[in-house]
């Protein structure tokens, strides 16, 4: 089983934001971070997820069984749970008067649902954020630094 450990950060609303993944098996261990400008918290968690994925499948690690934790229920719950509902609706969703919606982040959903249960093999795990899980950890604090350095550079 290999080990994809992901999280994002968005230090100010809307942007920049920045993401992180830590791949641990094999004997290896690779992390990896990257920066946007305009984006959210959600999606910088998704990129987080995506980024990993699209590594291992570059690194010829297809088929293999992934296991994806992440602090990011969003991301948890529409793969472990939404994602199915919403695929088979075409990435829409009923919303609070039953008219049917894209689902936020509509761009991002099917490449990250395909990777995830189409390319991989994977299972989800939520750890809670800022709870002392080194990786967890490791990752907030690459996708933070990756956020600022943005900021910085203006």
């Amino acid at each position: 089983m290999i080990d994809l450990y992901c999280d994002g950060s968005c230090p100010r609303p809307h942007g920049p934001g920045g993401w992180a993944f830590i791949v641990v098996g094999n004997g290896n261990e690779v992390e990896r971070s990257g920066a946007e400008r305009a984006t959210t918290n959600n999606r910088m968690e998704m990129m987080a997820a995506i980024r990993g994925l699209e590594w291992l499948a570059s690194n010829k690690y297809g088929g293999e069984r992934v296991k994806i934790t992440s602090d990011s229920q969003y991301v948890i719950h529409g793969l472990n749970q939404w994602g199915f509902a919403w695929r088979q609706a075409g990435w829409r969703r009923k919303d609070e008067d039953g008219e049917w919606v894209k689902v936020k982040n509509v761009d991002l959903w099917p490449r990250l649902f395909g990777l995830a249960h189409d390319t991989f093999r994977a299972e989800f795990e939520w750890v809670r954020g800022h709870a002392g899980h080194d990786y967890n950890e490791r990752c907030d604090k690459l996708a933070g630094e990756a956020a600022w350095e943005l900021i910085e550079r203006g």
